[in-house]
């Protein structure tokens, strides 16, 4: 099969990619139609890279969200590539927290619970569905950010929304590409 970015035609080969994508799904052949199909979005960025004329217009955009899409779970295939990113995130933002709330000194780095802190607001983020009560939310947030008990509002607790909202919307689009990449090995044979 040729190269994509090799190709003298993209936008025949997408065409051609779809068709053989077609052929797969109608045939049950679904590994065969996933592999079609990622290799006619490939094609699809290919053209619409060619077809751009300046930054950020429509093509240069689809071009880069296509290869954003591939890169993160290629186009909908993996399972690990997603969840992997998901657990950096989470990883990350244990620590990031507690770091915000100024409690990662010399002193303390290894103190646990500030950690645990950490793992039960980011976890609280990543894992939306999870039960969670305000009462042990309040208690962990009162102990990081010292202004939040008191009704005050400082840049500190600005920035942790910010970023906790950020967490959240990044951790709605990694399990969502993980289920997708699950309903996509586990189609009807």
């Amino acid at each position: 099969m040729p190269d994509i970015k090799g190709s003298s035609d993209p936008v025949g080969d997408t065409l051609s990619y779809s068709q053989l994508k077609r052929s797969m799904n109608d045939s049950h052949l679904h590994d065969w139609e996933n592999f079609f199909f990622r290799k006619e979005l490939l094609s699809r960025a290919e053209a619409a890279k060619r077809k751009s004329k300046k930054t950020f217009d429509s093509d240069w955009r689809t071009h880069k969200f296509i290869h954003l899409y591939d890169k993160i779970c290629e186009c909908g295939n993996s399972i690990v590539k997603p969840l992997k990113g998901l657990l950096a995130l989470f990883l990350s933002m244990v620590y990031f927290y507690p770091f915000l709330a100024g409690k990662f000194k010399r002193e303390n780095l290894m103190d646990s619970f500030y950690i645990e802190e950490g793992v039960y607001l980011s976890l609280r983020h990543t894992v939306l569905f999870l039960p969670s009560s305000k009462k042990n939310y309040d208690s962990v947030m009162e102990s990081l950010f010292a202004a939040y008990g008191k009704g005050n509002v400082d840049m500190l607790y600005i920035v942790y929304v910010l970023s906790s909202g950020l967490q959240t919307l990044i951790s709605i689009a990694f399990i969502f590409l993980i289920g997708l990449a699950i309903r996509n090995h586990l189609k009807i044979k």
